[in-house]
């Protein structure tokens, strides 16, 4: 591997096939670099099924925190700290049903869930605490790389899979 990531190729590995670019899956990044099949359950999560499991987890967040603070205070103006209620639900949410379940409640609605990336689950407290605190500062979620995977999943060394077809 050369200074930038990328693995020099040896005589032996000049004869090795290349992927197949069709191979691709609904996210637009190549699985080749995952091991991962390119459709069904194992497949690299597609962003519908991730948007939609993100607006799942952010509602029961909001409704718990509402059911907390039995005030809707947090969700007015002027803005205080009670604001970042939700949010620290979310957070505790998903960093302990990732860390304990590999999923949270909005990905085992949407049949997605996170495992490390040599496939066990699980993924533990500290993979699931890097990829949830990543997920909190949002940019990390949009930086994409050629897999498929965000940045905060690329850190914590998970990936986000669906669990069924």
């Amino acid at each position: 591997m050369d200074s930038l990531g990328a693995v020099a190729r040896t005589p032996e590995s000049a004869d090795a096939p290349t992927p197949d670019p069709s191979s691709e899956n609904t996210t637009g990044g190549s699985c080749s670099g995952l091991s991962l099949p390119v459709e069904g359950a194992g497949s690299l999560a597609g962003w519908p099924r991730r948007i939609g499991a993100l607006l799942v987890d952010w509602i029961a967040s909001n409704l718990a925190a509402y059911a907390l603070l039995r005030d809707g205070a947090a969700w007015q103006q002027p803005v205080t700290g009670l604001d970042f209620v939700p949010l620290a639900v979310f957070a505790v949410e998903v960093w302990l049903l990732t860390a304990l379940l590999g999923m949270s409640m909005g990905h085992r609605l949407f049949g997605i869930g996170v495992r490390r990336l040599d496939g066990r689950i699980p993924v533990g407290f500290g993979r699931a605490l890097v990829r949830t605190l990543l997920i909190l500062l949002v940019v990390p979620v949009i930086i994409i790389d050629r897999d498929g995977r965000g940045a905060h999943d690329r850190l914590a060394g998970t990936v986000l899979v669906r669990t069924r077809d």
